[in-house]
Parts: structure tokens; C-alpha cells; sequence
């Protein structure tokens, strides 16, 4: 986990990750201190051995430090890694680096693996759907979910893609409105439908949905308590994050040509790219 040659931290929380390096030091012992837009984040080592590691919140407001302990531990690299005590700092984790970094990977939500493969039939499943219809256009105005079933992909081309979150930062910024620009793209190639999922309700999906006009050029449909996505092997477990997310949907995307999947991107790192629309638009 130590590297004698890089000095360089990554922790990653939710939709949100931090690379820090500590300041130069000419001896075996020294001191790290990385300040972002949140949190200042101080560790100490002697020789490549972590002895400590704090934070504190810069505004009240800031995500509970709760969170900040859950955070995800990418890799850990330190060169010339003091067994000084952070008395000054406040919430330190005096504890031994391997039990430290076993701790948070425990809290880790690790990557799926997938049930299915290129070549195979999806399984069958039911999700929750507001249609979109002129009278129910307006944020204040409420649809009423209905049923969508999986058999009405059959006979057709569909690039459903998968988001862990509706209005998180990553899905909202980055994964969803490529596929909304690029829709005539998609249509020139064959696709009869464009469709994300996730573990949102029906309701919350449908006001993303309003919030980018969607107006079902893109069918923004809810997979309840991830069971379809279950049946793929493509959820994530989001509870260590400590703020409420619980198992979502994996980030990925799918080609379905008459029920058969003729691609699968997985995503494994905290980017979208081979489930973004570029690498499906190539994939068809």
C-alpha cells in the first residue's frame, strides 16, 4: 500500500475526490497538509508507516466529519513516511495504518461484478414510469407511475444506461445530458429507444426527467429496490457514504438488440466513460 518513490493521497467521497500531496521533507519523518474545499486533512508518518491521520470541517455546514471517516481509500502512497501525536487536531486516528485502511475499505462499497454477459437475453423486469404528457409538464405538476415492463423492448434496438443517483453531481452533470444531445445521433443508428434507470422513485425520476425536458425522448425509468438490476449484478452498495443512499444502481450501460446484450460498460472508477454516450455511440 506504500510506495518509497510517490507521495500522493486519494480519498474519494461521494461524487467528490480529492488528490493531495504532503509538503517536501529532507528527513524520514514529516507532515502532510492538504486544504480543499471543505476539509483540511493532516497525516503523520515515520519512515513509510502512517501514524496519524485528522481533519476538520472549514464551515459548519460542511458534510458531517462521520462522512469524511467513511470516506472511500483509493490508494495510499507515501515516500520517506513521526510518530508525533496530532494533539492539536482534532478527531485524529491514532490507529495502525493496516487497520486504518481495512477499516475504510470494510466501509468501501466494492465494485459490482456482472451476472450477464455480451451475448445473453436480459432477464425480464417491471419498473416505474410517469409518461410525460403536456398537462403533467410543469416541476409542480404530479404524474401518476405506471408500469413498464422489459417485453417492450422486444424486436427492438435499446441503449439503456445506468446511474447510481438522479441530481447527483456526476449523473447530473456528466453521464445523462451527452445522451440528450447526441439523441439524433442515436436515432441515425438504429436505436428505437433511449432509457436511464435508476434506484430513484418514480416520482424523483420523473422531475429529473422535467428538469432536463426529457419529454421521453429519453424514458427515465425507476428499477425499485434494484431488483432488475440485481438480476444483472449491477448494484452498489452506497450505505457507507452515511447519507442515506443505500444499494443503487451501478453506473453503466447497455446495448439491447431484441432482448440480446450486444454491450456492456461497466464503470469502475468515478468517471464516465464507457458507458457515457461517445463510447455507446461507438459500441452501435
Amino acid at each position: 500500500m506504500f510506495d518509497e518513490e510517490q507521495t500522493q493521497v486519494t480519498i474519494s467521497l461521494p461524487c467528490v475526490q480529492f488528490d493531495f500531496r504532503p509538503f517536501p521533507v529532507l528527513h524520514s519523518e514529516g507532515f502532510g497538509l492538504c486544504t480543499c474545499t471543505h476539509y483540511v486533512f493532516r497525516f503523520l508518518w515515520h519512515h513509510t508507516k502512517l501514524i496519524a491521520f485528522s481533519f476538520h470541517a472549514h464551515h459548519p455546514r460542511c458534510p458531517p466529519l462521520t462522512l469524511v471517516v467513511r470516506a472511500v481509500l483509493v490508494r495510499w502512497e507515501f515516500s520517506n513516511p513521526l510518530p508525533l501525536p496530532l494533539e492539536s487536531c482534532n478527531h485524529a486516528l491514532r490507529i495502525s495504518p493496516n487497520h486504518f485502511i481495512h477499516t475504510l475499505i470494510d466501509k468501501t462499497p466494492s465494485h459490482p461484478t456482472p451476472i450477464v454477459k455480451v451475448g445473453d437475453v436480459i432477464p425480464s423486469g417491471t419498473f416505474s414510469y410517469v409518461p410525460y404528457t403536456p398537462e403533467t409538464d410543469s416541476l409542480t405538476a404530479c404524474g401518476i407511475p405506471v408500469k413498464y415492463s422489459t417485453d417492450e423492448w422486444k424486436g427492438k434496438k435499446i441503449v439503456l444506461f445506468s446511474v447510481p443517483g438522479a441530481f447527483t453531481p456526476t449523473c447530473h452533470v456528466n453521464h445523462l445530458p451527452p445522451y440528450l444531445e447526441k439523441f439524433d445521433e442515436f436515432k441515425g443508428k438504429g436505436v428505437d429507444l433511449i432509457a436511464v434507470i435508476a434506484a430513484n422513485d418514480p416520482f424523483v425520476m420523473s422531475g429529473w426527467a422535467k428538469a432536463f425536458g426529457l419529454k421521453d425522448k429519453i424514458v427515465a425509468l425507476s428499477d425499485p429496490d434494484t431488483n432488475w438490476s440485481k438480476q444483472l449484478g449491477l448494484t452498489v452498495d452506497l450505505s457507507g457514504a452515511g447519507i442515506g443512499l443505500g444499494t443503487r444502481t451501478a453506473r453503466f450501460a447497455l446495448i439491447i438488440d431484441d432482448l440480446k446484450i450486444t454491450y456492456l460498460g461497466l464503470e469502475k472508477e468515478k468517471a464516465v466513460t464507457v458507458s457515457g454516450a461517445d463510447a455507446v455511440l461507438a459500441a452501435l
